[in-house]
């Protein structure tokens, strides 16, 4: 550059456009490098978005394909429950009675072997009695005779013995001139199953 240029008027100017590096244009490989870049962010979003609007859509549609089954269920579930209820006085009748058939099915079964279940019971009565009172034994047959094969005749000694079918098959009852001692063990049963209830 010479002193002549630098004296004019543009020489201020001319000067510093010599100072100042000349702008280089970017090469084209770095262009096509950030031009990638920006590509594979592009792509990247793009991907990302897609695959959450395909779970949102999945969620969508699963929900509204299971929604009558779960509906299904909840319906199953309540009338599972409904069906569980159990009505206590409804039962209670039923294992009352379930109980005493039981009861006396064992009962009679200890009475066919022989045991002395309505001897204690004969007994008991008996000894209720005042000697002077002149007691009455009324007794259904089959009690009278398994008393007898346990207990022996002379444990009825001093008794007027009415034998009465109409009672209990375990029934039988003393009776004086002011008192009526029943018992058997079916009576005995009915308080048992009174309190029960």
């Amino acid at each position: 550059m010479s002193e002549s240029d630098l004296q004019g008027t543009n020489g201020l100017s001319v000067l510093l456009n010599w100072l100042q590096p000349a702008a280089t244009a970017p090469s084209p490989l770095a262009a096509a490098r950030d031009a990638e870049a920006d590509l594979v962010d592009t792509i990247a979003q793009e991907r990302a978005a897609a695959f959450e609007a395909g779970v949102t859509a999945g969620r969508v549609a699963a929900e509204a394909e299971l929604a009558p089954i779960v509906a299904a269920l909840r319906g199953a579930e309540g009338a599972l429950q409904a069906a569980c209820v159990i009505d206590v006085g409804a039962v209670q009748s039923v294992l009352t009675g379930l109980v005493r058939a039981v009861v006396e099915r064992v009962l009679l079964a200890e009475l066919r072997v022989g045991d002395s279940v309505l001897d204690a019971l004969v007994l008991a009565a008996l000894a209720e009695v005042q000697p002077d009172e002149a007691p009455v034994l009324r007794v259904h047959p089959d009690a009278l005779a398994l008393i007898e094969q346990i207990s022996g005749r002379e444990v009825l000694a001093g008794l007027t013995i009415v034998i009465d079918a109409g009672m209990p098959r375990d029934g039988f009852a003393v009776e004086g001139p002011e008192f009526v001692i029943s018992a058997g063990l079916m009576a005995r049963l009915d308080c048992v199953m009174a309190e029960l209830s």
